[in-house]
């Protein structure tokens, strides 16, 4: 250190010269000419400096501002990495004027349960990584005879907190630094409170915040971008060894004990009022979570599948052959929801960890992407998909009634993609009343419209399908509508326009890496139904009736654990994105019992309905038959089909959606889809109880190796978040 007891001990000394600053603020503020360094520039604070510096002219990483620019990746934790990162900038612009520590990340836990490795990790990025990109700016600094060091530090070095020794040291290191570079730097410290950012605080911290920040909430990023320019400029040249605390009045004295707000037994709910507020995790709590989130969505998903069900119900009184057309265009149909379930990881991550633009943001991009992949490529199979079906299924008539409704089916693709996007950014905010009420106003449009189209104008099955596209198109208005003039505090989760126009294009690849598995998951489930489907139709008329009578059935009642499912990964989601992975420990173990009870339940409920169709419905002798000697293997199917959601709806609240994915291809290729087509068509002549059978006895299998994968996985994750990851805390 060169801070010893002669530099502590006044000393007569010639005064410096004055700096040659000019007599204009703004040109005192100007950084043209001047080259700055920013690391974890990619997001959040380090953004906003890095924007700021580039706006008043640096060269910095952001080219639409015209100046020259250049991206590193760097590791702040390696000493040799940031020592060839500061050389290489040095030698692509000839100095460095600025330089702004700002990578870091977060692991806020109570220190008795903060593992060694997390500890390690943070006190590597947060305090030796400072160390490093200081030491390495310093010596460049030395040799230059001038520069300015900016450190972001913490208000949590401020105040009495949960563990969270890093800032506090990297704070009393930039003061010490200050003294010993006297002779050729500025160093500063700059101590953030609670800003709208992905390193954001949970939400019950956030909540606590609010309460007790004089403002009264967060703040933007766009509040701070102007001290760090202030910083980084020659307006500040008097200022060096200064920390200064941002924070919305927030370490006033009247609050400086915050140490309880960080537990990690309070998860985040949504009211009505927009508010965030934290409801204790609890058996109780639990269920009366699940409660109020499924009962809405099961009238919903009901509701929804009342579309299908009209159509299957028109044609049953049109044709047998028609109504086996209906079950190979519908199991089509149903093969292009996957990519969706991104957004059931997303946005319940983004608004638990109170990122609430990016609710809205991660909607409109998975609308795009969904609207790009329904359209082109899927739009162009239902398009032609006549020559296609005629090629596989023996039937030429059949095969021209599923292509017929698979045509009509597309033209309400974007309406149907649009709506089922809007409603999962009303969910991820615990709204789940909105899809609801919508879908409730436009039955009785679709009832009007199928009368019209089937009877009226004779269009048969083809105009049922027609009136739910059509019935499509109005559902997402109604849905804007209500978000305007019902619940307008949904829309603090949606972005403002220039927040759309510079974000949509970011982050689509962490989208992808979610949809894709999601996808494949759906079409491995739907393929397989699929495959199976077209088999029955090698078998006879009547079987492909039946098997579309219970399959319709089981569909139905699997909306009962589905809208649970739904809200499960909603409410892990929103645990996950606030930082609590620990609680959904236990939160997994209550869900294993409630899924097994409603996989009982829809064995029952599916069991009535199918004597109920047997007596109302079905009119052909043979296909009564086919249905009352596959009924008991359907039953059994109904539990497992109910029960596999569970560890589905767990890994989606993660956003660990491959694992779904490869168990679920894996045992429907490799096991169902055989075992299913022998007893069906093979020796044993099951018919599709055989089918029912192989189908049964691989969700049982994919339900126990999902759920085993996902606790592997659960066990060794400290942060399940996906909206945040190392790479991200530790950027540019």
């Amino acid at each position: 250190m060169s801070t010893t007891l002669e530099d502590a001990t006044a000393a007569p000394r010639q005064p410096k010269p004055f700096p040659n600053i000019p007599d204009n603020v703004l040109q005192q503020f100007s950084m043209k000419g001047k080259v700055a360094a920013i690391t974890g520039a990619s997001a959040g604070i380090g953004w906003a400096a890095a924007e700021a510096i580039a706006e008043a002219g640096g060269a910095k990483l952001a080219e639409q501002h015209g100046i020259r620019a250049k991206a590193y990746q760097l590791e702040v934790s390696s000493s040799d990495r940031v020592d060839k990162m500061v050389e290489q900038i040095v030698a692509d612009f000839g100095r460095l004027d600025v330089f702004v520590a700002n990578a870091g990340m977060a692991i806020s836990k109570p220190l008795l349960e903060t593992s060694d490795e997390e500890y390690r990790k943070q006190m590597e990025v947060n305090a030796d990584g400072v160390v490093w990109q200081a030491r390495a700016a310093g010596q460049v600094f030395k040799k230059q005879g001038f520069g300015n060091l900016i450190i972001t530090a913490s208000i949590s070095a401020h105040i009495v907190n949960v563990p969270v020794d890093q800032p506090a040291a990297i704070r009393h290191l930039g003061r010490s630094l200050a003294r010993e570079w006297r002779d050729f730097a500025r160093v500063n410290i700059v101590s953030p409170g609670f800003f709208d950012t992905k390193m954001g605080a949970a939400p019950k911290v956030q909540s606590e915040a609010y309460r007790m920040t004089p403002l009264g909430r967060q703040g933007h990023v766009r509040e701070i971008k102007g001290f760090y320019l202030y910083l980084a400029s020659d307006a500040s040249s008097y200022q060096t060894g200064s920390d200064t605390i941002i924070d919305g009045g927030y370490t006033l004295p009247e609050s400086q004990t915050h140490g309880e707000c960080c537990s990690e037994e309070n998860p985040a709910t949504s009211k009505d009022n927009g508010e965030i507020v934290i409801e204790e995790v609890s058996l109780r709590t639990e269920a009366s979570i699940l409660v109020r989130y499924s009962g809405p969505l099961v009238i919903t998903y009901f509701l929804q599948y009342a579309y299908q069900v009209i159509i299957i119900v028109v044609a049953a009184q049109l044709s047998t052959e028609e109504i086996a057309g209906v079950s190979l265009g519908i199991t089509t149909a149903n093969i292009t929801g996957g990519m969706a379930t991104a957004l059931d990881t997303l946005c319940s991550q983004a608004y638990g960890s109170s990122s609430l633009a990016d609710v809205g943001l991660y909607t409109i991009r998975a609308t795009i992407l969904v609207h790009l992949v329904a359209v082109i490529p899927i739009g162009t199979f239902w398009l032609f998909s006549g020559p296609l079906i005629s090629a596989i299924v023996p039937s030429q008539s059949l095969a021209l009634h599923a292509s017929s409704f698979l045509r009509y089916t597309l033209i309400g693709v974007p309406g149907f993609v649009t709506f089922e996007n809007g409603k999962r950014f009303m969910q991820a905010q615990g709204d789940f009343t909105a899809g609801m009420i919508i879908l409730i106003l436009c039955l009785p449009i679709n009832i009007g419209l199928t009368y019209l189209l089937v009877y009226v104008a004779d269009m048969r099955v083809a105009g049922a399908a027609l009136s739910a596209s059509l019935t499509n198109f109005v559902r997402p208005i109604l849905l804007a509508a209500y978000a305007k003039l019902v619940k307008p505090s949904t829309l603090k989760c949606w972005p403002s326009t220039s927040e759309i126009s510079s974000e949509w294009r970011k982050e689509w690849g962490l989208i992808m890496r979610l949809a894709i598995p999601g996808t494949l998951m759906t079409l491995s489930e739907w393929m397989c139904f699929e495959i199976l489907t077209f088999a029955t139709a090698f078998v006879s008329d009547e079987a492909l009736a039946g098997q579309t009578f219970i399959g319709t059935i089981a569909t139905l009642v699997w909306h009962v654990p589905f809208s649970a499912s739904v809200a499960c990964s909603t409410r892990v989601g929103q645990l996950v994105g606030a930082g609590m992975t620990g609680s959904t420990r236990k939160v997994m173990k209550w869900y294993a019992v409630v899924f097994l009870i409603a996989g009982l339940f829809d064995a029952l409920l599916g069991t009535g309905f199918i004597f109920l169709t047997l007596r109302y419905l079905i009119h052909d002798d043979k296909v009564a038959q086919v249905v009352k000697a596959a009924l008991p293997y359907a039953a059994v199917f109904m539990i497992w089909d109910a029960t596999v959601n569970w560890p589905h709806s767990i890994g989606r609240g993660f956003g660990w959606q491959d694992i779904g994915a490869w168990c679920t291809m894996t045992i429907n290729y490799l096991y169902a889809v055989p075992v299913a087509i022998y007893l069906e068509m093979g020796p044993p002549k099951m018919g599709i109880s055989g089918l029912w059978i192989g189908l049964g006895s691989a969700l049982f299998l994919t339900t126990i190796i999902e759920a085993f994968a996902i606790w592997k996985r659960l066990a060794k994750t400290t942060d399940g978040r996906v909206l945040r990851s190392t790479s991200d805390d530790e950027s540019q």
